[in-house]
């Protein structure tokens, strides 16, 4: 009984789960299963009559875990009579912040001079690509030279994912370069190559 019950249940919820109208008539498995639901087991029991043959005999079933789960599936679990549910209510998209505004423009900005860089057919000096006004932006520009190449990056629809299919790579060498710079100390030398 314990081993029907459960059946029985994943049975409906497959039916939930894979709603088909039936034919013309303007039902749902879903109405089905709500139906199944409200049903009498005297009644239940003599719709699936004659679809079972043989009655199910257990090997082996410790009788006191059958007893105290059959009696909470059947007596105490308590289940909704009624499930009302809506949609959601439409929201406006957020509007962007003066930080993702200020990334958005230095993003494009890099791209159009590396875009440069590529279409004259050469690389170019690390510093010199990344170098900004301010410190800020220059790391910001260099990490997004860091995903140059990336396959995961490149699947987004964006200004990042257009540079990181642009055909450069980056070439980084262990020294330093120090600017003449007011904001940055000292960057990376490197080069970006044209593949």
């Amino acid at each position: 009984m314990l081993r029907l019950t459960s059946v029985f249940h994943r049975r409906l919820s497959e039916l939930a789960s894979q709603r088909v109208h039936l034919g013309q008539s303007g039902l749902s498995t879903t109405n089905v299963a709500d139906w199944l639901r409200q049903q009498k087991q005297e009644k239940l029991a003599d719709l699936g009559r004659d679809l079972v043959l043989f009655h199910p005999e257990p090997a082996f079933v410790v009788s006191d875990v059958l007893l105290d789960v059959t009696e909470f599936e059947i007596i105490e679990r308590e289940r909704p009579t009624h499930v009302i549910s809506e949609m959601p209510q439409g929201a406006t998209a957020q509007e962007v912040g003066a930080v993702e505004a200020e990334r958005l423009l230095a993003a494009e900005a890099l791209f159009d001079e590396l875009s440069l860089l590529v279409a004259q057919g050469m690389g170019g000096d690390l510093p010199t690509a990344v170098l900004a006004p301010t410190y800020k932006e220059t790391a910001y520009r260099l990490s997004l030279l860091s995903l140059l190449g990336d396959a995961e990056a490149a699947l987004e629809k964006s200004v990042v994912a257009d540079i990181v299919k642009l055909p450069l790579r980056l070439e980084i060498s262990g020294e330093l370069h120090e600017p003449d710079h007011p904001e940055v100390a000292s960057i990376s030398a490197g080069r970006l190559m044209s593949q």
